[in-house]
C-alpha cells in the first residue's frame, strides 16, 4: 500500500507511479470519537492488490495509539460506479 503518486515535477524522466510506502500504524489519522467500538481512518492509496490502482483504504482501531488495527479497502470510487435497478415498475 502506497501513497498516491506525487505531482509531476517537470523534470526529465518517467514520473513516479506511486508515493512512499504507507503503514497502518502511523500513516492514518483517526476520527475524534468512536463509532461503535472503533476509531476509523480513511485515505486514498495506491495498491497492487487489485492490479495497480487507486483505492480507498479504511483502518479501524480499538484505541487511537496502541489499539488493535484492521485494514479494509474499497475498490471503486463514485465516479466509476454505475448501477441500475432492474425489474422495478414505475407507479404513477
Amino acid at each position: 500500500m502506497y501513497d498516491l503518486a506525487p505531482a509531476h515535477t517537470g523534470r526529465r524522466g518517467r514520473p513516479a507511479k506511486h508515493g512512499k510506502r504507507l503503514s497502518v500504524e502511523t500513516d492514518f489519522t483517526f476520527s475524534g470519537e468512536k463509532i461503535g467500538d472503533y476509531y476509523t481512518g480513511v485515505r486514498r492509496v495506491f495498491t497492487r492488490i487489485f492490479g495497480n490502482q487507486e483505492v480507498l483504504a479504511y483502518v479501524t482501531a480499538t484505541e487511537k495509539e496502541h489499539g488493535k488495527k484492521r485494514l479494509f479497502s474499497v475498490r471503486f470510487f463514485q465516479k466509476n460506479c454505475r448501477f441500475s435497478v432492474h425489474g422495478r415498475k414505475k407507479h404513477h
